[in-house]
């Protein structure tokens, strides 16, 4: 059971070695301390809260080009519009 920085807690030949879940850091058997956890956790959380913010990003320029096609589309058809 991960710890409150997703880390497992490994028992390993009487010392407790530390994993990370999400990416498996250390790549060793060692001991981590809760220092370096806090550290690796806040990596993790400032990439998945840059990967929301580029997502968010792209989802609304997707919708400002669908809104411009369609724009255009409706001028095209039904000329310019007067009422603003």
């Amino acid at each position: 059971m991960p710890d409150q920085f997703d880390f497992d807690h490994l028992p390993a030949h009487g010392r407790v070695t530390h994993r990370c879940v999400q990416c498996g850091w250390p790549h060793t058997l060692r001991s981590v301390g809760e220092v370096d956890r806090r550290r690796h956790h806040a990596e993790h959380e400032r990439t998945r809260l840059k990967q929301a913010e580029q997502a968010r990003k792209q989802a609304l320029a997707n919708a400002r080009k669908a809104k411009r096609a369609l724009a255009r589309e409706n001028e095209s058809a039904y000329g310019k519009d007067t009422n603003g």
